[in-house]
């Protein structure tokens, strides 16, 4: 399975589109499925509430085994996280801008 969550948090299929050109300048999440396991692929500062409120439900619908992010496109970060509700709370702080929790708003997700 592949998508992309726009920025009015709609999944969208692939189909023939540029997932770098929609992840780098316009800000959507990318997800992809190998097996059990979530690879999210995101550029933090442009993704929107609602495109990242879409990636959450669609992340937990999937139930994945594991979750891997991959933070940037140009020198891309990766983390894996053996719950999807870790990686959940670690995109909330990515986007919201509060790594390690440092900011004063920002998505909270709860188990």
């Amino acid at each position: 399975m592949e998508c992309l969550i726009d920025l009015t948090g709609r999944a969208l299929r692939i189909g023939k589109r540029n997932v770098a050109t929609a992840v780098r300048p316009v800000g959507f999440i990318f997800i992809r499925t190998i097996g059990r396991t979530a690879i999210i692929t995101l550029q933090p500062p442009l993704v929107s509430q609602l495109t990242l409120a879409g990636a959450a439900y669609m992340i937990a619908d999937l139930n994945p085994d594991r979750t891997i992010l991959i933070v940037g496109i140009v020198n891309p970060e990766c983390r894996i996280f053996p719950r999807y509700i870790d990686a959940l709370r670690k995109l909330g702080e990515l986007v919201s801008g509060r790594e390690n929790g440092h900011a004063a708003t920002g998505i909270k997700f709860l188990v």
